[in-house]
């Protein structure tokens, strides 16, 4: 007679203790296709941001001189936020220092610190608008 003792978590690991005279311990992992794709989409999206967050920076600081207004200023602190928090959207929220970290999330907040410090040394040094005239 054999027992098997089985053991579902989030519908995707099966654990199964196998119980007679010669017992075993076997782990089996699934994951759905969801799993295999959301990650990737979260690499290339990383990327994205990556890529036009810095195209937009050098654009106002380096290649042209165009005035940095406070509002522009401000996206890139939102942006050191917002990038943990989808991070962390990621499934079953893998510990930090996984591939995802790696391929992407690291290089963006690298990416997102240059910027920022890029925008308000630019900000910080350009030169005030002139003064209304008086009638």
């Amino acid at each position: 007679v054999r027992r098997y003792i089985t053991l579902l978590y989030h519908n995707h690991v099966i654990i199964t203790f196998h119980i007679s005279s010669s017992s075993f311990f076997t782990i089996r992992s699934v994951r759905t296709t969801i799993f295999k794709i959301y990650p990737g989409f979260m690499i290339v999206a990383f990327w994205i941001v990556i890529i036009s967050m810095g195209y937009f920076t050098c654009n106002m600081v380096i290649w042209t001189t165009k005035k940095v207004d406070p509002p522009i200023v401000g996206v890139f602190p939102g942006l050191l936020f917002a990038l943990p928090a989808f991070r962390n959207t990621a499934p079953t929220s893998p510990p930090i220092g996984c591939l995802l970290d790696f391929a992407a999330f690291y290089w963006a907040m690298l990416v997102a610190i240059c910027c920022l410090v890029g925008i308000l040394f630019r900000y910080i040094s350009q030169p005030n608008a002139p003064a209304a005239a008086k009638k």
